[in-house]
């Protein structure tokens, strides 16, 4: 019988199809678009086979200035044009972000946020305390995957021979460049940059033992 709250690959993928075509408006071609695909290509090739039920990861660059960069809940990591101008990230930084979106992939982190609403649907609650919670919610599951994703994303970039400290750097220039400060402290979807700077810099020493090294 099939989970009330898991959603199948395909309902997935319908879901993706159905945003790319709504929301990503125009694909933004340069030279960093061959540095994304080699690096995707990577990730695929190395990663990939660690997932036995993931399906090989995508990617767009929207031609959409506002600076962000994401996972769809399929196999598709959009980075928009406005993230990769203002950050101006090296080969290894935006190693880092295709590696970081593609673990929310590889891990089903995506599929968290429609979980969860389904979830609060069905409680017997009133709508002020259902909102409240659900809030809470979001925050505590967010932060935690946020801070799985980062250290799935160095343990990718070790494996795929990338610098794999280069996420404390390109999480400094985004504190720098004030890029999240609206998911940060508003909306509540990203720990602070300086406690993912932190958690990454611990991390580090341990990348070449064992327990990391699988």
């Amino acid at each position: 019988m099939r989970q009330l709250f898991r959603l199948t690959p395909l309902e997935r993928k319908n879901w993706e199809d159905n945003y790319i075509a709504d929301e990503i408006k125009g694909i933004h071609l340069s030279p960093v678009h061959e540095s994304i695909e080699k690096i995707v290509a990577v990730i695929n090739r190395i990663i990939l086979p660690r997932y036995c039920t993931a399906v090989p990861v995508k990617f767009l660059v929207d031609d959409n200035m506002e600076k962000n960069a994401f996972a769809l809940p399929y196999s598709t990591v959009v980075i928009n044009r406005g993230f990769i101008e203002l950050v101006q990230p090296t080969w290894d930084e935006l190693a880092f972000v295709i590696a970081h979106e593609s673990a929310h992939i590889f891990r089903l982190h995506t599929v968290d946020r429609p979980v969860i609403d389904l979830f609060h649907r069905g409680l017997f609650v009133d709508p002020v305390n259902r909102a409240a919670f659900t809030v809470a919610t979001r925050r505590f599951v967010s932060c935690f995957v946020e801070y799985d994703a980062d250290e799935s994303a160095a343990r990718y970039l070790r494996h795929c021979g990338f610098d794999p400290t280069a996420g404390q750097r390109l999480i400094s220039k985004l504190q720098q460049n004030g890029v999240g400060f609206w998911n940060n402290l508003i909306q509540g979807t990203h720990p602070s940059t300086s406690s993912r700077i932190n958690r990454l810099r611990r991390l580090t020493p341990y990348l070449d033992h064992k327990q990391y090294a699988n």
